[in-house]
């Protein structure tokens, strides 16, 4: 035991024996700030559209990946003919959302389609990670966007015909 603990120990009736005034809890309490309900529905405003911000830049980093501007090591050659790859498949992805609601039933494997190829463009961005001048990788991330866009003009075509 320390010096201080013992004179506290042997003393410690001395420190028990005194109690607050009466009515001291009660003046205590009428000088806290006192607690407004619009304040509280403020707050939890304010921690939903922080943990929405949070949630969506979350998104928007891991949907990233998948963009031709994270391509920047390429010469300006290949970064051109990917953008224009990326381009054209907004482009036609546009289109096909407009004519969704026509042919609600194919979209199912429209989107299954779609997801393969973006799982395999992220596939190849790991292999220019790991291989980054290696031209195969290079013309098969050019390959996945070609063949990309060609599916997709293809579904356009066909939706259109269907419209006809």
């Amino acid at each position: 035991m320390t010096r201080l603990e013992e004179i506290v120990s042997k003393n410690r009736n001395f420190f028990d024996s005194h109690e607050p005034p009466e009515g001291h809890f009660d003046r205590f309490k009428k000088r806290l700030p006192s607690v407004d309900a619009s304040r509280v529905w403020e707050l939890i405003a304010a921690v939903l559209v922080g943990a929405t911000l949070i949630l969506l830049s979350i998104g928007y980093y891991w949907n990233d990946e998948i963009k031709p501007s994270n391509l920047s090591n390429l010469s300006p050659e290949i970064q051109e003919t990917l953008l224009y790859y990326h381009i054209q498949n907004e482009a036609m992805l546009e289109k096909i959302q407009e004519m969704e609601v026509e042919h609600n039933s194919s979209m199912k494997k429209i989107h299954e389609d779609l997801k393969s190829y973006d799982e395999d463009y992220r596939h190849l961005l790991k292999d220019l990670k790991s291989y980054p001048d290696d031209p195969r990788v290079i013309n098969a991330i050019i390959e996945n966007h070609r063949a990309k866009v060609e599916m997709l003009g293809f579904i356009v075509k066909q939706m259109n015909q269907m419209n006809v």
